[in-house]
């Protein structure tokens, strides 16, 4: 008998291991559509640097689009298995790797005539700030702020020149296309400052599929990244910003 058990715990046992060892055949991932990142016909840097982490291992990508807020949402119900553009620990019902793929520079735009002086994060000091919904940029700033939450981007500098706003927080890249798409003389009256720099990771859902496609974003990123594929993707897109130690070219 002692023998029979012994015998049901070993396999009970094996069984396990091979279920920890699983491995998907896809990754579920619900993400935002960014310009040259997450594009819906599936081009971008973020697209190539996950297709170049999991296709050779034998998983295929699925994508769906949605708002960020709706990703984030989705996979911390199970729903999917990962999003994108996540900073570290930004929600406690997700999993973390230990790599992260790229980072943000963020950004505050603002109206020359109503600020005098950038001298940093601590110029956002009890003033009304917006971002937009889901990004929770009060999580890092350690100043004091009276929060608006926007769902899109097209009333930023509108809500600006009439006040409503005196700071708006995104992304370099985002801001970027704010401006850009501007009269000069609009533009003209706008400034930005450094706010921050945070990594960006996926966020893995905290299931048994989100801990295994986990484990392969974290044995195949470092490799990917000594070999200089990675580095080669950040040349194919011009993005001049390296945040790892790794040397850009090995």
């Amino acid at each position: 008998m002692k023998r029979w058990f012994a015998f049901l715990a070993l396999m009970a046992s094996v069984l396990l291991a091979s279920r920890a060892d699983a491995k998907p055949d896809a990754i579920q991932i619900h993400t935002e559509a960014w310009e040259a990142y997450t594009e819906r016909d599936g081009s971008g840097f973020a697209w190539d640097v996950i297709r170049a982490v999991y296709k050779p291992a034998g998983i295929e990508v699925d994508k769906t689009y949605v708002p960020y807020s709706r990703a984030v949402h989705n996979v911390v119900n199970g729903e999917a298995d990962a999003w994108i553009g996540s900073y570290a620990g930004e929600n406690s019902d997700a999993l973390y790797p230990e790599w992260h793929y790229d980072a943000d520079e963020i950004e505050a735009l603002y109206l020359t005539g109503r600020v005098s002086t950038w001298g940093g994060r601590e110029t956002l000091d009890g003033a009304r700030v917006g971002w937009m919904r889901g990004y929770a940029y009060d999580k890092y700033l350690d100043v004091p702020v009276t929060e608006t939450i926007l769902n899109e981007r097209e009333r930023v500098v509108d809500l600006l020149e009439r006040g409503t706003l005196r700071f708006w927080l995104d992304a370099e890249y985002e801001i970027d296309h704010i401006v850009d798409d501007l009269t000069a003389q609009r533009r003209a009256k706008l400034a930005r400052g450094h706010v921050m720099t945070h990594e960006l990771y996926l966020g893995f859902a905290d299931t048994e599929r989100g801990a295994a496609l986990r484990r392969v974003w974290d044995e195949r990123f470092p490799e990917l990244l000594r070999q200089g594929r990675i580095a080669e993707i950040y040349d194919k897109w011009n993005i001049a910003f390296w945040p790892f130690e790794q040397p850009r070219d090995p």
